[in-house]
C-alpha cells in the first residue's frame, strides 16, 4: 500500500501519514493507482449530490464544486491556467516552456480557470449522478493517454514520473472500471444508455488528446502543466458531452 499512498498524496490533499522513505521509482510504480484513486475522488460528489431533494441545485453545484477542488488540492488548475498562458502568449518553444514553469499566472490562466468554474457550476446542475461519480475518472483517463503517447518535453520536472509511469494496461483499468461503474450507476444496458456513458467519455478524451498532442508538437513533448490542463479540460467537455447526449436521448425516447 505504500505506492498507493504515495499516488493518493500526489493526486489529491487526503491527509495520509506516511513514515517510510519515497523514492523517484515509487512515483512511478504508484502511477497504477490512478484510476482508483479517481474513483475516491468522485465518490464523496456523487453521494453528495443525493442531497438534491432538500438543497438548491445551485447551492449543491457550489458545495460539489468546491469539494472537487477541496479534494484535490486544485493541483490540476494550476496546470490549466499555466497552459493557457503560455500557449495563449504565441511564444517561442523555449518561451513556452518558461512560461509553464512560470508559479505566476497571468491573464489568459485567469480567465481559463474563471470560465473552467463558471462552466462546472453550470454543468454540475444539468447532469445525470453517475456523471459526478465518473468525471473524476474520465480526466485522469485522458491524462494517461496524453502520457502514454508522448515524451516528456524536459529533463527533470513533477510530470516526469507520471510519463514514464504510465502503461497502456493501465488506460484499459481505467476504461473497464469507467464502464463497470456507469453500469451500476445507470441501473440496465440499453442502447441509450450505452451512448449517454459512450458518446461522453469517447469525444471528451479524443478531443483534449488531439489538443495537447498539438500543444506538444510545438514544445518537443509534454509536462506536468499539459498533464494537469487535460485533466481539468476533458472534465469539463465530458459533463458538457454528457448534458448534451441526455437531451438528445430524451428527444429520441418521446419520439
Amino acid at each position: 500500500m505504500k505506492r498507493f499512498a504515495v499516488m493518493l498524496t500526489f493526486l489529491t490533499r487526503i491527509p495520509v501519514p506516511i513514515h517510510f522513505d519515497v523514492e523517484y521509482e515509487d512515483y512511478v510504480s504508484a502511477v497504477f493507482w490512478t484510476p482508483i484513486i479517481a474513483l475516491i475522488i468522485g465518490a464523496p460528489l456523487y453521494f453528495l449530490q443525493k442531497l438534491s431533494l432538500y438543497i438548491d441545485p445551485y447551492i449543491l453545484s457550489v458545495c460539489i464544486l468546491a469539494l472537487y477542488l477541496l479534494i484535490s488540492g486544485g493541483l490540476h488548475l494550476d496546470g490549466l491556467a499555466d497552459t493557457m498562458d503560455a500557449f495563449g502568449s504565441n511564444r517561442s518553444r523555449q518561451r513556452k516552456l518558461e512560461i509553464l514553469s512560470d508559479s505566476h499566472i497571468g491573464t489568459f490562466g485567469v480567465l481559463s480557470i474563471a470560465i473552467y468554474c463558471l462552466s462546472m457550476f453550470v454543468l454540475i446542475t444539468k447532469v445525470l449522478p453517475f456523471s459526478l461519480l465518473l468525471f473524476p475518472l474520465v480526466g485522469r483517463t485522458a491524462a494517461l493517454v496524453c502520457a502514454k503517447t508522448h515524451t516528456y518535453a524536459r529533463e527533470t520536472g513533477l510530470g516526469k514520473s507520471f510519463v514514464e509511469g504510465t502503461k497502456l494496461w493501465y488506460i484499459g483499468v481505467s476504461i473497464v472500471l469507467y464502464a463497470g461503474f456507469a453500469y451500476l450507476a445507470l441501473g440496465r444496458i440499453d442502447a441509450v444508455n450505452i451512448l449517454i456513458a459512450l458518446i461522453p467519455f469517447v469525444l471528451s478524451v479524443v478531443i483534449i488528446w488531439a489538443i495537447v498532442h498539438g500543444m506538444c508538437k510545438k514544445i518537443g513533448g509534454i509536462t506536468g502543466d499539459l498533464i494537469g490542463f487535460s485533466i481539468e479540460s476533458t472534465t469539463v467537455l465530458f459533463l458538457l458531452f454528457t448534458y448534451i447526449t441526455n437531451l438528445i436521448a430524451a428527444q429520441v425516447i418521446k419520439v
